[in-house]
């Protein structure tokens, strides 16, 4: 198709492959040329034009068939050269062009022009802006996906400049992590305030009886936990950047609803929708992060991700007490929580969508050479193509692996534990008859040292590359401090609010662990789909991903399924009964993980035995990580 206004100077034809398109010239049905033939024949199209210069775009070429394909286009050319002056572009003008002229011989094919200058003076046309020239080819808004096409051998022979690759680290995080964090800082608040709201009054005001109170939190984590799968799905088809945002804007226009809701329809309603939202969310974060973060950087980023959980501990504390000092005579002080939390997600989503790049490539806080650099990084490190299709009919693959079902009996477990600090931690502390205003104000300090405590284990864990140890460190840390709160008295208060620190500590820090650790694992087990072009040109997918990261948070969602059917109020104040069902599921995590770091010693171990090496998971080259587990090279990470 033509696209109109963008056409170049009459005596100047554009040929654009990548849209089988002419942009310029008299001639159409570029279809009815295959693009090897098209280009090979380039010059019986040329002397239709009535000799005029021409410039061949064929970054479609490359994107489609491959680099191999494209240097075969540009040798063909070279040998059978046209009858016109051809130039034949990969692309645009930001990497490099063959000129050839007719008149010349065939050794003055130059690799030159790499200004628009320099092309106008060359070739003697006038442009216009049809033609961009960096990086982009025909259409401003669309970027020349093949320029981050590389073979395994293009990419063994590129070289990351430490100083650029630092650049471009620091880049990411402050423009990327910052907005990350806010976002699900505006999750974890709208989630959990219902536990505020329950000490100023909630059940009262809607009139709730017997379990409606927890049978409105079961709604929440039922749509939560459940859509997680769908919500990874969506994102990756339509693009975790956009979608993101549009999940925050609806479910913050949730909780701003809940203000309103006189009765306990009412509010089951909301939370239904706020929960299914919530859960299109959950997934979404640590696939979006992967597109711009190497395996030994993800955990850090992950942490500061999942930190903003217990932050929004201390901050709904501190904001619930003192807007549950506010006197109206029109509102309640949780309705002022609902309305103001709502409020500041919505702002917070439509800033997202405006700032935050859907890949490296479209960041435009970066430079050419950083985008690149930052394209790079990534595919040596985990043999990820970044932008990679969808593919839908590898979408259920990891269900094939028995360890992705252990995995999911893990996710349940820590989730509980996760459930009950986000939700429940006001209750727990309500059993020191503390007044309303004060037991929100005391969960302040115990998610403020979780917070500390978060990022000490996600450092250790990325400093030492180990996983499974730090993981079973944490529940272990939330099933002792369960065991304490359930064995002392309700007035032994310093005991017990030491307990609720230890609880508050170990919960949080497994999902970011976890997420690491299983998408460290990922290459291998089924977690990608790999394609090769040219059998050369290897292509990796993620929809995969999307599945582990979207079932293994809806096992963990799924834990509050649990936690909001134990902590009952006949059960109240102790809870001392969802306090050792709680640590009974953190036992059986940390014998999950025992078994499973035992199993993947086992197996490097023998590979090392039968390799004659002394490999760890770092030693393994890029390549391998294509094949997983199936590669007798490939080592676990533990």
């Amino acid at each position: 198709m033509m696209k109109s206004g963008k056409t170049p100077a009459k005596d100047f034809l554009v040929i654009d492959v990548r849209d089988d398109d002419y942009v310029g010239g008299n001639i159409k049905g570029a279809r009815n040329y295959p693009s090897r033939e098209f280009l090979l024949n380039v010059d019986k199209l040329v002397s239709e034009t009535k000799n005029v210069p021409v410039m061949v775009f064929h970054c479609t070429l490359s994107q489609v068939r491959g680099p191999k394909a494209a240097r075969e286009t540009r040798q063909n050319i070279i040998d059978d050269p046209p009858d016109q002056d051809v130039y034949v572009l990969r692309n645009g003008f930001s990497d490099f062009q063959i000129k050839y002229k007719p008149t010349s011989s065939r050794s003055h094919l130059v690799s030159a022009m790499d200004s628009k200058d320099k092309f106008e003076k060359e070739a003697q046309v006038t442009t216009t802006p049809a033609v961009e020239y960096e990086g982009q080819t025909t259409s401003p808004a669309k970027y020349d996906r093949s320029k981050y096409d590389f073979t395994a051998e293009e990419l063994a022979t590129i070289e990351v400049d430490p100083a650029v690759a630092a650049r471009v680290r620091r880049k990411l995080d402050l423009h990327l992590m910052p907005i990350i964090f806010c976002m699900y800082l505006f999750s974890a608040l709208d989630r959990g305030n219902l536990g505020n709201a329950k000490t100023d009054g909630l059940n009262a005001d809607l009139g709730l009886v017997g379990n409606q109170y927890n049978n409105i939190l079961t709604v929440q984590s039922v749509t939560f936990a459940t859509m997680a799968i769908f919500g990874g799905y969506f994102s990756k088809r339509l693009g975790a950047a956009r979608m993101m945002p549009i999940y925050m804007v609806v479910w913050g226009t949730m909780a701003m609803l809940n203000s309103v809701c006189k009765n306990y329809s009412g509010a089951l309603a909301v939370r239904y929708f706020l929960g299914t939202f919530e859960g299109f969310f959950g997934p979404t974060v640590p696939i979006y992060l992967t597109s711009f973060y190497t395996r030994g950087e993800l955990a850090r980023r992950l942490a500061v991700w999942y930190s903003a959980a217990a932050f929004s501990g201390a901050f709904s504390g501190l904001l619930a007490y003192g807007v549950f000092q506010i006197q109206s005579s029109r509102l309640g002080g949780w309705q002022i929580l609902f309305l103001l939390e709502g409020g500041l997600t919505i702002v917070c989503g439509a800033l997202a969508f405006v700032l935050l790049p859907a890949f490296p490539q479209r960041a435009k806080f970066l430079t050419e050479k950083e985008k690149e650099t930052a394209v790079v990084r990534l595919l040596k490190d985990s043999s990820k193509m970044i932008d990679a299709p969808f593919k839908t009919s590898e979408f259920l693959e990891p269900a094939k692996d028995w360890k992705f079902y252990v995995l999911v009996v893990f996710a349940l477990c820590y989730g509980t534990a996760s459930s009950t600090a986000t939700t429940f931690l006001p209750q727990l502390l309500a059993r020191f008859e503390f007044s309303a205003v004060k037991t929100n104000l005391y969960t302040v300090a115990p998610n403020l040292v979780a917070v500390c405590y978060l990022f000490t284990i996600a450092f250790l864990s990325d400093y030492t590359r180990q996983r499974t140890l730090f993981l079973m460190l944490a529940l272990a840390t939330t099933m002792t401090g369960c065991i304490i709160l359930a064995s002392v008295p309700v007035t032994a208060i310093g005991v017990g609010y030491f307990a609720c620190f230890l609880i508050q500590c170990g919960a949080h820090v497994p999902t970011v662990i976890f997420h690491s650790w299983h998408n460290n694992n990922d290459p291998s087990e089924n977690g990608r789909a790999f394609r090769t072009y040219d059998k050369q040109l290897l292509v990796v997918y993620c929809s995969l991903t999307v599945l582990h990261s979207g079932c293994l948070t809806f096992a963990a969602n799924a834990g509050s399924l649990i936690s909001s059917n134990i902590f009952l109020d006949s059960w109240a104040p102790k809870y001392t009964k969802a306090l050792i069902i709680s640590a009974c599921l953190q036992v059986l995590g940390i014998t999950i993980l025992a078994c499973m770091r035992t199993y993947m010693m086992l197996q490097n171990r023998r590979r090392n035995r039968e390799q004659g090496v002394n490999w760890a998971s770092k030693d393994v080259p890029t390549a391998v990580l294509a094949e997983g587990p199936k590669h007798p090279s490939f080592r676990y990470v533990l």
